[in-house]
């Protein structure tokens, strides 16, 4: 997924505001945007639950990026407990808005479930993360 590197990005107290207003109003980027600076504790404490939680919804209004992160987050059980199943769909969803990192997730995923016949072997290894 793409981020901005915390070296050259500065969240503004004010900026933060807005994202949540908008977010909270239903716009996608907003949240991703807000889960962005929460994930790298940009301007406001790191907080891997709270960035997942925005991902999710921000995928959920259209942001295929924040798919992405959020299937990230389940795979890795970062911000709350692993989900291979939930983190394969959102790896789908992403894919499908033509995030090819996504579709990349899915394929070796189906490449593994295929060779092992185990649906659950996503959980095993470093090449799926």
């Amino acid at each position: 997924p793409t981020s901005t590197p915390a070296a050259t990005k500065v969240t503004s107290r004010a900026q933060l505001a807005q994202y949540r207003a908008s977010c909270d109003k239903g716009e996608g980027s907003a949240c991703h945007r807000l889960a962005e600076a929460i994930r790298r504790g940009d301007g406001v404490p790191k907080d891997l639950r709270r960035a997942r939680t925005l991902d999710a919804k921000a995928c959920e209004l259209g942001e295929k990026a924040s798919c992405l992160w959020a299937g990230l987050s389940y795979r890795q059980g970062s911000g709350g407990a692993k989900d291979v199943q939930r983190s394969f769909a959102l790896f789908s969803q992403a894919c499908e808005g033509g995030e090819s990192a996504g579709c990349a997730k899915v394929s070796r995923w189906r490449r593994r479930v295929r060779s092992s016949g185990d649906v659950c072997s996503w959980g095993r290894g470093d090449d799926m993360s």
